[in-house]
């Protein structure tokens, strides 16, 4: 599990301070374009799965890095982040927890729809971030590239940087 600091407002998560939960508006860079930014939403996320008064969304992104074909990932390419209360206004830094689902099918999504967050994080003040992993990528970049199906540049260079 890689931890690493980032600032309260960084260039890829300008966060809308008008609301206590506004969901951020994330930028284009480092090779992912973002498709859409929804609060997160599911038929398994129940209520209390996300920690109290945190934001949890949704985004949809591309990557030239990793195919969007449901042969390769699950649900598409997507990233489920979960911002700590108060971070729009805060000026801490915080910590980020990369959660990284297994293989199988499993999504972006799991790790929330599974278990509540509160189980990872505690009363810990961190962001998580719970990335897609494909369906059997291994988090490498595959030899056979005939389907894009480089994960370790899009989540080392690309999704990391993205998130600082």
């Amino acid at each position: 599990m890689r931890i690493r600091m980032l600032p309260a407002i960084t260039a890829a998560l300008l966060v809308c301070a008008s609301t206590a939960h506004a969901v951020p508006q994330p930028s284009n860079c480092y090779g992912i374009t973002v498709g859409s930014v929804t609060p997160a939403t599911s038929a398994k996320l129940q209520p209390g799965m996300a920690a109290p008064n945190s934001t949890l969304f949704d985004i949809r992104l591309s990557s030239a890095a990793i195919s969007s074909s449901t042969k390769v990932t699950a649900l598409g390419n997507g990233v489920r982040i979960q911002l700590p209360p108060n971070y729009e206004t805060s000026t801490k830094r915080y910590p980020v927890i990369y959660l990284l689902p297994g293989t199988g099918g499993l999504s972006y999504k799991s790790w929330s729809e599974m278990l509540p967050t509160t189980s990872i994080v505690g009363n810990r003040e961190v962001i998580l971030v719970m990335a897609d992993g494909g369906k059997n990528s291994w988090y490498t970049d595959w030899v056979d590239q005939s389907v894009a199906q480089k994960w370790e540049t899009f989540h080392l260079q690309q999704l990391v940087p993205w998130v600082d």
